[in-house]
């Protein structure tokens, strides 16, 4: 999958050069996708040994229990002064700021739900150690408040979603092996999706039924999500709408890299004007890379998934298989991304965790291979 990632990488850039779109627009494309793509190809190829392995997985659980304070100092101070913009500025969510060490715009919206994901994600990897009898229960005690308190904080919706996604595939295997554990990680899993929901209720002061039918709304049916004209789900019946024996190439390869994004003016972006083309990675993608570059995207994740099975299957060390079971349960998370957000093309903080948990991958593929040898 790293040689497949290479590969999207080479695509990409030739297919820009081919249909020479504007420099700036193409120039920014390529930093957007791609500037955090060396970790992975790092991990995957340099000589990383397993101590430096050690520390980086104990750096990310510095930046995981980093989250809280920084969300209790954004909800206590800034929150309030985004309450005193938000007339100036429509559309403008007050506790969006809430995004941890992930970024947020004092003026749009924040990282939150990236901050929740990568949250979810240092989650999963406890757990998986946990079922292992790799990680101290008296740890997960104290370490549970610092990855949970921030998805309440920041009120994101999309956690009610990624939470359940994220155990079912974790606690899969174990329905049949151990239903005992299955059961115990379901429940745990159900209980924070509940939890999350019933918080975001309660500050909202927001009925279930209402807040069903407003999420859906701009989800799902014609409005459109925030100030564009499109949703997350019009979005992609827009693109089919317009694709056609017109231009057959630009169904199959795109416009190019920076053609759909709104700030830089591409091509694209410019001939529909507000109207938020790029809302969403998948649509992203199809504009500017065509049917073949979102397909090759979707292959790096399912080889990664598939490589991370086999790495599961086959290892004789107890922590690889935790780590990699961890890894293929925050692989759909990746692929929700697609047609949630722009973030795996945009944000480079979540770039980091996408490109370092692959890259984590392809490092253990390597010492599995030397160990075999």
């Amino acid at each position: 999958f790293v040689w497949l990632a290479l590969g999207f990488l080479i695509y990409a850039l030739v297919n820009t050069l081919v249909q020479l779109p504007e420099g700036y627009a193409a120039f920014s494309g390529f930093k957007r996708y791609f500037q955090a793509t060396g970790l992975l190809f790092a991990l995957a190829w340099l000589p990383v040994g397993e101590q430096d392995i050690k520390r980086w997985r104990r750096f990310f659980i510095v930046v995981a229990l980093f989250q809280l304070p920084w969300c209790l100092y954004e909800l206590v101070k800034l929150v309030p002064i985004r309450e005193g913009l938000r007339y100036a500025y429509p559309g403008l969510v007050p506790i969006d700021v809430v995004a941890g060490t992930f970024g947020a715009s004092m003026t749009s919206g924040g990282a939150n739900a990236e901050m929740a994901t990568f949250l979810i994600i240092v989650l999963l990897f406890v757990l998986a150690r946990l079922q292992l009898g790799l990680f101290p229960k008296g740890h997960l005690l104290w370490l549970l408040p610092f990855l949970l308190a921030p998805l309440f904080i920041g009120e994101t919706k999309v956690v009610v979603l990624l939470l359940p996604l994220a155990f079912l595939t974790l606690y899969r295997r174990e329905f049949w092996a151990r239903p005992h554990v299955a059961l115990a990680g379901l429940v745990l899993g159900t209980a924070l999706t509940l939890a999350t929901g019933y918080a975001y209720m309660e500050i909202t002061q927001r009925p279930l039924d209402r807040l069903v039918s407003e999420t859906l709304s701009y989800n799902v049916y014609e409005k459109g999500y925030g100030n564009y004209f499109l949703n997350r789900t019009t979005v992609l019946t827009f693109w089919a709408e317009r694709q056609g024996l017109h231009d057959p190439a630009g169904a199959l390869f795109g416009h190019g890299l920076g053609a759909a994004h709104d700030a830089t003016e591409g091509e694209i972006a410019r001939r529909y004007p507000g109207y938020g083309i790029g809302l969403t990675a998948a649509s992203t993608l199809l504009w500017e890379q065509g049917v073949v570059g979102i397909t090759l995207f979707l292959a790096v994740l399912a080889l990664a998934w598939r490589t991370a099975g086999r790495v599961r299957q086959t290892t004789r060390d107890t922590w690889v298989k935790a780590d990699s079971a961890a890894i293929q349960a925050a692989l759909p998370l990746f692929a929700f991304y697609l047609i949630y957000r722009a973030a795996l093309l945009e944000s480079l903080p979540f770039q980091l965790v996408f490109d370092g948990v692959l890259g984590y991958l392809a490092w253990l593929v390597r010492r599995e291979a030397q160990r075999s040898a």
